[in-house]
């Protein structure tokens, strides 16, 4: 009797251990599942935000190109500032303008001029669009060309309540500014990204007249930048 059941105890307690085993066995079944779902639902809700912050910077470049595809010229010289832009100016702009082997920046107010000057007569040949006329309050004790740019306030960068730099991206690096000649016109270069190497802006003019070429052979110097929309005053 005794042995009997014992061997009916023991029979039991093989079957609860094994029902045991088998819960157990499908909780971990459940949590592994619960890991792949959530790890899918969090990849699901990273690439959504990848893709959402895509759509915003590819947003966002693509309105900081709008707003530097209009090409405004400067003049200065000691009697008066003016400048020619292809389209109708109506806030203040960022002039950016060499003028004693350094790069300058300031801000202007351009206020549209009704009368021919030289300043305008020298800036006329410049572009065959459409031509607005802006006098603008600056200066400069020799004959200086520049240009000018319509900026957001997080494209310009100041120190002591001065501009000091342009960042054209818009993430708080300068970018650096080149400018060199070939036969007949300046090219006027903006450079971002990784150490400053990623064209981002070329702007030209047109001088009219022989002057010694500083420019390199290299393309880059000359081709459109990455926020161009079109280069239409290109020369080699």
């Amino acid at each position: 009797m005794g042995l009997v059941q014992g061997g009916l105890i023991m029979e039991k307690t093989i079957k609860f251990e094994k029902l045991i085993s088998l819960f157990l066995l499908g909780l971990s079944l459940c949590a592994i599942q619960y890991v792949i779902e959530g790890a899918y639902a969090n990849s699901f809700e990273t690439q959504k935000v990848d893709n959402n912050q895509s759509i915003e910077s590819t947003e966002k470049i693509r309105k900081i190109k709008k707003s530097l595809d209009n090409k405004i010229y400067l003049l200065l010289d000691s009697d008066e500032g003016c400048i020619v832009s292809e389209k109708p100016l109506n806030k203040d702009i960022v002039i950016v303008y060499k003028e004693d082997e350094k790069f300058k920046y300031d801000i202007v107010n351009p206020i549209l001029k009704k009368d021919s000057s030289d300043c305008v007569s020298e800036l006329a040949f410049v572009t065959d669009e459409p031509n607005y006329f802006y006098s603008i309050d600056k200066k400069s004790k020799e004959l200086v060309r520049g240009y000018g740019f319509e900026l957001n306030k997080d494209q310009i960068l100041y120190k002591n309540n001065k501009v000091r730099g342009v960042d054209l991206i818009g993430n708080g690096i300068p970018n650096i500014i080149t400018e060199c000649f070939s036969n007949e016109g300046a090219h006027f270069n903006i450079w971002g990204g990784y150490n400053n190497e990623e064209k981002l802006l070329h702007r030209y003019t047109y001088l009219d007249m022989d002057l010694q070429v500083s420019c390199t052979e290299n393309e880059k110097i000359y081709s459109k930048g990455f926020l161009d929309i079109r280069n239409k005053y290109r020369e080699n």
